[in-house]
């Protein structure tokens, strides 16, 4: 018979409280913003005591802090695995893998970018979506375009995360599959009105 190690057994009870105090955060936010909310009720909603919760975050803030930081830490190991080869290369793989996050994490995603939400995460997921598809693009294109790129980007991204707001507020929502070919077809062919 095998047994966990004690290593093993702390980890998953930390990845267990984390979880906890994690769903317990995104379902008060959808009632009020997270700095209206207080330790105290997060651990009853969680039903985990005060001490535990201090015993991984400082505060709320801190709570907030360090899983946004997590899912960008994610967010950026996925884009770093779709290096383009040529700037025209099509953006499916890449969307497709975006919307398969976003639907993973489909409660964290609705809670920060909800009516109660941290406005500044967005900010953070397209500052660094554009600092590494920078990085990526940045030798293939001629400096002329390097301006144009920050356009398109702004507007691709500003785009994108539209649709990641209104698909994830959906009440019906569509598989990620079918979201990320939309907007592939949207960067790639533009908008044109249902014929």
């Amino acid at each position: 018979m095998t047994t966990l190690s004690a290593s093993m057994k702390s980890d998953r009870r930390v990845r267990r409280t984390r979880q906890l105090l994690a769903n317990a955060l995104f379902t008060l936010m959808k009632e009020k913003s997270y700095n209206d909310i207080t330790v105290k009720e997060l651990c009853e909603a969680a039903d985990i005591n005060r001490g535990t919760f201090y015993l991984h975050y400082k505060d709320i803030d801190d709570m907030v802090e360090q899983i946004e930081q997590e899912i960008l830490a994610q967010f950026e190991a996925l884009i770093c695995t779709h290096a383009p080869a040529s700037p025209d290369d099509a953006p499916d793989r890449l969307f497709l893998d975006m919307f398969r996050f976003a639907e993973e994490n489909r409660d964290l995603y609705a809670a920060l970018l909800g009516k109660n939400g941290d406005l500044s995460f967005l900010r953070k997921i397209k500052e660094l979506s554009r600092r590494r598809l920078m990085e990526l693009y940045a030798d293939r294109l001629p400096e002329k375009d390097l301006v144009r790129f920050d356009y398109f980007y702004s507007f691709i991204s500003s785009g994108c995360i539209g649709l990641i707001e209104h698909w994830l507020f959906s009440p019906n929502p569509e598989p990620a599959e079918k979201i990320a070919a939309l907007a592939t077809d949207l960067v790639i062919a533009g908008v044109h009105p249902a014929r």
